[in-house]
């Protein structure tokens, strides 16, 4: 290490959504950097591994998972991002496996408006939502549907998703259409 430079060193963890994880030479679980902690439960899949200024990036050592861990927590939601036609619709096909989500988002802007409507196969618990600094904003949220319409009217530039969660033990087909 060249003179007058300090090397960070700690344990960094990369993860999905789901389980929770463990540092290593530790008891209790955790998630983050030292300077963010969350608890456990919260992680399927964790990239675990020991950092210093001077190694290679994170993204390159988490790579070293394996592809069959990767395809296990990509099964795990669907997140789909918004492309507007040059008429301005979106339209999607998708399947919500049992016990999981799929997300449909992209950017609006102030004073926008989005008709939505979907069809499903079978109930799905829903929402519209976009995140405020810590704050989740719900324009919209209704639980055990299989079909709804609405036209949301974008109140702040930002990244807003339409949700669905899948309770049941089956999966369900959902069709969606946007229109602004």
């Amino acid at each position: 290490m060249a003179a007058g430079r300090q090397e960070a060193q700690g344990w960094f963890l990369i993860g999905l959504p789901g389980h929770g994880t463990a540092l290593p030479g530790s008891s209790s679980s955790m998630i983050g950097a030292p300077s963010t902690i969350a608890p456990a439960g919260t992680l399927d899949l964790a990239c675990a591994i020991p950092f210093r200024s001077s190694c290679m990036s994170l993204r390159a050592r988490c790579l070293g998972l394996s592809s069959a861990a990767l395809l296990s927590a990509a099964a795990q939601a669907e997140i789909v991002d918004i492309a507007w036609s040059s008429e301005g619709r979106f339209e999607r096909r998708l399947t919500v496996a049992p016990g999981k989500f799929a997300e449909v988002c992209g950017k609006l802007v102030k004073a926008e408006s989005v008709a939505w409507r979907f069809d499903a196969s079978g109930p799905l618990n829903f929402n519209v939502h976009y995140h405020e600094g810590k704050e989740v904003r719900y324009p919209e949220r209704r639980d055990a549907l299989a079909s709804a319409s609405g036209q949301l009217r974008v109140a702040l530039d930002q990244d807003y998703c339409w949700m669905w969660t899948n309770k049941s033990a089956q999966p369900v087909d959902l069709q969606l259409l946007l229109t602004r």
